[in-house]
């Protein structure tokens, strides 16, 4: 059972709640998958046709929450390029653990929170494009390992360009797992903000 603060009325149907969610424009991340690149990749363009007439600093943001570790970083290009041509401002929240693919969904955001006592999970060892190689019978004309390269460097550059972790700490720490909590999260700019309470955006904040 949810309140709905817009009328006052008690939300007790999960039809209600989906329809909640959308007139707040709040999407909810768990587990990353094709079906639901697309979703979100949908959802961002109608918020965007809908803001048309609206100013930017005027439009109600997108919400996207993340508690995921998971997903292949090629599953993530449909989200990240909605979110990157979103006139509309995206704010991403990690409310539990982000990692993995879906960590470059939460940097994708205009603003990124996170709860108090969340974590980051950063694995440098998807960028090992050694299992692509290619075999004696492969055909060298344009091939899986050289497509992945180009979204890898780009997923590269926008991990050392939106925070300040470098890259020459990244080329020296490739080899293994990086677990980061909140407070350094902050240091290292992959957050801007820690959540103290429930997001409720003023007029004056946008």
């Amino acid at each position: 059972m949810l309140w709905n603060k817009k009328d006052n009325t008690v939300i007790n149907k999960l039809e209600e709640f989906e329809t909640y969610k959308l007139n707040n424009r709040e999407i909810f991340i768990d587990n990353i998958s094709v079906g639901l690149a697309n979703m979100i990749d949908s959802q961002i363009r109608i918020w965007n046709l809908l803001d048309d007439a609206i100013a930017v600093q005027d439009r109600e943001p997108i919400k996207i929450y993340i508690n995921c570790d998971n997903g292949t970083l090629p599953t993530i290009t449909t989200i990240l390029d909605a979110i990157k041509i979103s006139k509309t401002p995206v704010y991403t929240f990690n409310t539990g653990v982000v990692g993995m693919a879906a960590l470059f969904v939460y940097l994708a955001g205009h603003k990124r929170y996170c709860y108090p006592m969340g974590v980051f999970h950063f694995d440098p060892t998807d960028f090992d494009l050694t299992p692509y190689d290619l075999n004696p019978t492969d055909s060298q004309f344009y091939t899986m390992k050289d497509c992945l390269s180009v979204i890898y460097n780009e997923l590269k550059r926008m991990l050392i360009e939106k925070t300040d972790i470098e890259e020459t700490q990244l080329n020296k720490h490739m080899s293994h797992s990086w677990y980061i909590s909140t407070e350094d999260a902050i240091k290292l700019r992959i957050c801007n903000e820690i959540c103290r309470k429930h997001f409720k955006l003023e007029r004056e904040d946008r």
